[in-house]
């Protein structure tokens, strides 16, 4: 079994060695072993990375096989979170891996384990459904990031008809919470007051907002974009936008790993909300959306220079 040294043999000189180290020692907590979160896990084994902690309550079923590399006939009916395990053992043997199998997200979580969870952590990927949970540990994380400098970098994606989406929630003092990056109504409703009318609630702005990246929806049936955007059907991904969106999400925990160790690689950029990064699959264009101000910039492929506007 090829060891780490072998493992980021290939990017060394793309990385330093101290980059590298670096990339070995950041902690990440990842929430979400779906198709993002186990497609990010597996770039992350093969960028070097080797300390892992990972949450999933669901088991490994024939749809999974649509999305995610560790989807076999004899991994059916396994729980993610040691299919995920497994696999990144493959990959590298020594790597430091915890699993919470049984961990569900709700308002009513206790704040205490999330607390500790992130207490031992640099980085979150952000890769699960359901807006409760989202509500409950994004609000935790934002509040204890605020208690440390370098705050609580989380990285989030998002799969959607052909474009796929990433961003990294900063989580430090002066930045806005995720509810507020995406003018959620319940960003400023105590926890205790949230019920299962405002989180649906939640759940229908923010889908819209989504629903309002540019040119998403011009080649789709009308009625089909209807009953998305009003939560009668689930949203409709190719299974390979979902593969990118897991290593979008690997590449910009790369970006924060180095950013936190004080060793960033020039022209890697962290897409802060409200401010994410949207690549086009059919068109092969990528700009940035501010989703709080409908405001669009992109670069010159050639001149780099960066441009502003409103969104359409």
């Amino acid at each position: 079994m090829p060891q780490w040294n072998a493992i980021v043999d290939r990017q060394t000189g793309l990385l330093s060695p101290a980059q590298n180290r670096a990339v070995r020692g950041t902690r990440v907590l990842m929430l979400g072993l779906g198709g993002m979160g186990m497609n990010a896990a597996a770039n992350l084994v093969r960028m070097g990375f080797e300390r892992f902690t990972l949450i999933d309550c669901d088991d490994v079923d024939g749809t999974t096989a649509n999305r995610t590399p560790f989807a076999f006939e004899d991994t059916l009916g396994l729980q993610k979170v040691e299919a995920t395990k497994r696999y990144l053992l493959a990959v590298n043997p020594v790597c430091a891996i915890a699993t919470h199998p049984d961990t569900r997200f709700g308002l009513d979580s206790d704040p205490g384990f999330m607390e500790r969870l992130l207490a031992e952590h640099d980085l979150v990927s952000w890769a699960m459904d359901g807006m409760a949970g989202r509500l409950y540990f994004t609000r935790i994380t934002h509040r204890l990031g605020q208690l440390r400098d370098a705050g609580i970098p989380a990285v989030e994606s998002w799969a959607l008809p052909h474009h796929i989406c990433v961003q990294t929630v900063p989580n430090r003092a002066g930045t806005p919470s995720w509810e507020q990056c995406f003018g959620l109504p319940t960003a400023d409703v105590p926890t205790e007051q949230l019920d299962a009318a405002a989180v649906r609630g939640a759940q229908l702005a923010f889908f819209q907002t989504l629903g309002g990246t540019p040119r998403l929806w011009e080649d789709f049936d009308p009625e089909l974009v209807e009953r998305w955007l009003a939560l009668r059907i689930p949203n409709r991904t190719l299974g390979a936008a979902v593969v990118g969106c897991g290593a979008l999400i690997a590449n910009e925990l790369l970006a924060n790993a180095l950013r936190l160790a004080g060793l960033p690689l020039p022209n890697l950029s962290v897409h802060e909300a409200p401010w994410m990064a949207i690549h086009d699959l059919r068109r092969h264009v990528s700009y940035e959306l501010n989703y709080a101000s409908r405001r669009l910039r992109w670069r010159h492929p050639i001149t780099l220079e960066q441009h502003e506007d409103d969104a359409p």
